[in-house]
């Protein structure tokens, strides 16, 4: 097996791991993040598994990527309108908001550095946005350690791909930081005592 092929098995065990540990989560709560994160969950890992068959190929990967992207993103804005007062949560259809972007993706498609540009603004935003937000409100999260400290290990996974990915061991860092920031920040993310109430 070629390194890259190690890297997509990594890939899918972890989002597969994690996909389990939100369907648990999801069977008692019934909350539109942890569905969200889940359909994210296997967008991600219908990506990887289509292009590694070598179906539709790169094509198939960015789409994975985006779609899973946007889908977390939406999980995101979930989280932020649960986190306010009931009176003051905005409208749920505004969790949907990210999903615009694939509208517009085929406009960009075949400009490397327009896609380059979308990926590293829409994680490094959501990156920023969910560390600020679970470490404010970490009173609400029984293992906030765990979702803090997870969404640590993506932030330098992140770093680690749009930056210094060129080095071999950076490659190595980024997979496996990857891996186990997003198990550790889904099973942060399961333990939580927000209430889901649209009223």
């Amino acid at each position: 097996m070629q390194t890259s092929d190690w890297y997509n098995l990594l890939y899918i065990l972890s989002a597969t791991a994690a996909l389990i540990v939100m369907i648990r989560s999801f069977i008692s709560s019934r909350a539109l993040s942890k569905m969200l994160l889940m359909l994210s969950f296997i967008s991600f890992i219908s990506g990887i598994g289509l292009s590694y068959a070598q179906m539709f190929t790169v094509q198939a990967r960015e789409w994975g990527d985006l779609i899973g992207l946007t889908l977390a993103m939406s999980a995101l804005y979930e989280e932020i309108r649960l986190s306010k007062p009931v009176f003051a949560r905005f409208p749920t259809q505004l969790t949907f908001l990210p999903l615009i972007v694939i509208l517009f993706y085929p406009l960009i498609v075949d400009s490397t550095v327009v896609k380059e540009l979308l990926f590293q603004t829409y994680e490094g935003g959501m990156l920023i946005v969910a560390l600020l937000l679970f470490s404010n409100n970490h009173k609400f999260y029984s293992k906030s350690y765990l979702l803090i400290g997870g969404l640590l290990l993506l932030t330098v996974s992140y770093i680690m791909k749009w930056f210094f990915y060129d080095l071999n061991a950076a490659q190595v860092l980024t997979g496996v930081l990857f891996s186990a920031g997003l198990v550790i920040t889904t099973i942060g993310l399961t333990h939580n005592n927000i209430k889901t109430s649209n009223s």
